[in-house]
């Protein structure tokens, strides 16, 4: 999965963070499956997903 994984109802708080350089199959950066992430100066950076969920 990817550098983050956020699933099954979660609600996590992220902030003051960055992803960068990340690769997975799903994801790169964060992989999100029914949950609702809060992000706060987040920065997403050369992350890169195999399937087309995005980095």
């Amino acid at each position: 999965l990817a550098a983050t994984a956020n699933v099954a109802s979660s609600n996590p708080g992220i902030s003051n963070v960055t992803f960068s350089g990340n690769a997975a199959d799903d994801g790169g950066g964060m992989y999100n499956d029914g949950s609702s992430p809060t992000l706060t100066d987040v920065i997403f950076n050369d992350n890169n997903s195999a399937a087309d969920n995005g980095g």
